[in-house]
């Protein structure tokens, strides 16, 4: 097995980018997440008030971070004024984004261990459930005055997860400030035994908006059976989120 730790790209093209903003502001997608904010400073976003968040039935996830002077509280309401998203509140007022058309499910909100992120939280939440098996996770940065979406080109930095068979190898590590995703092709040329190419995507993200994006060769022409012993999380979509 050869190890190749060569970086082959560095570019900003990391955009923390909001689905839309009910407090008027708006976020251009700039390929440097400069944005602005979909969740401003306040007391309210948009009709979403502390006290309409508080009456949402919806579950709640506490985040917490060294750097805040209190707890964040994040839900996924499905009615009332804060319905359609993806809110939080916390000493800032409560902010949030627009998620309406991605059908997210509640249940799979985790909090994801990546380091203090210039003052925010990193959240998953899955969506786009399909019925022959399979789902899309999207990555949250959460902080007291903003909340964002992590995006490539407005689309999420982990592909969808198809777990009905035939899905190219994938798993997700985090690390300080960074989210590294890792993915699997067939060595060419094919010899006699299946064998992989690992290429790792490593993204640094923080709340602030600035980000970058490098891309590696990881592993280079590993047997099948070899990959499959020392890097069992790329076959399984339940272990997809282990490294984090």
């Amino acid at each position: 097995m050869r190890r190749l730790l060569v970086v082959l790209a560095l570019v900003p093209s990391v955009a923390l980018a909001g689905c839309g903003s009910r407090t008027g502001g708006s976020d251009d997608g700039a390929a440097d997440g400069s944005g602005t904010p979909t969740g401003a400073p306040g007391q309210a976003w948009g009709d979403c008030t502390e006290e309409a968040f508080a009456a949402a039935g919806s579950p709640a996830t506490t985040l917490r971070h060294d750097g805040w002077g209190a707890d964040m509280q994040l839900k996924l309401p499905s009615d009332g004024p804060c319905a359609g998203a993806l809110v939080a509140s916390g000493p800032g007022g409560v902010v949030g984004v627009d998620v309406g058309s991605d059908e997210l499910d509640g249940s799979t909100i985790s909090v994801l261990d990546a380091g203090p992120l210039g003052g925010g939280v990193l959240v998953r939440v899955d969506g786009g459930m399909h019925p022959r098996g399979g789902f899309q996770p999207h990555l949250y940065l959460v902080g007291p005055d903003a909340m964002r979406e992590v995006t490539v080109n407005g689309h999420p930095v982990v592909p969808f997860v198809a777990t009905d068979g035939g899905m190219a190898p994938l798993a997700v590590r985090c690390g300080d400030d960074t989210v590294e995703v890792l993915s699997a092709t067939t060595a060419e040329p094919p010899g006699v035994m299946l064998a992989w190419d690992v290429q790792r995507t490593t993204y640094t993200l923080s709340i602030d908006g600035s980000q970058e994006q490098g891309s590696a060769s990881l592993e280079e022409d590993v047997a099948d059976p070899l990959l499959r012993r020392d890097m069992p999380e790329l076959f399984d979509p339940a272990r997809l989120f282990t490294g984090c």
